[in-house]
């Protein structure tokens, strides 16, 4: 995770899709895999899209998180703190056991409105 810029720009744009995958684009999607031989750490990745089930997430629009349907954790910030030493590195988000109105797991979600894909032929 890095600081969001102003404007529109599709390096920072994350795509919620109504079977409930999170894409960067329509090819990587964020998901949460178990560490073997562990009992409950789970890491972020993002992979290419195969429509596994650690690809997919639910969003509870009541308390804007995103909620793994696999682990049952939420989506949260990276353990790395953020400072001005770190501000130019990607950061990966974690997933932790959900905690209501918790801010570092609350997501703002923007709905924006597509082109057909009839229009760009």
């Amino acid at each position: 995770m890095t600081p969001c810029t102003m404007g529109f720009d599709l390096w920072q744009l994350w795509i919620f899709t109504k079977e409930g995958q999170l894409k960067s684009d329509e090819h990587q999607c964020l998901s949460a895999l178990k560490v073997v031989h562990t009992s409950n750490q789970w890491i972020v990745q993002l992979k290419e899209c195969g429509e596994h089930q650690m690809e997919y997430w639910h969003y509870n629009g009541y308390y804007r998180t995103f909620v793994h349907t696999l682990s049952g954790y939420c989506l949260d910030e990276p353990l790395e703190p953020f400072t001005k030493e770190t501000e130019n590195q990607a950061r990966v988000p974690t997933v932790r056991k959900c905690r209501r109105g918790h801010l570092t797991q609350q997501w703002e979600m923007i709905r924006v409105k597509w082109l057909p894909d009839s229009f760009l032929a």
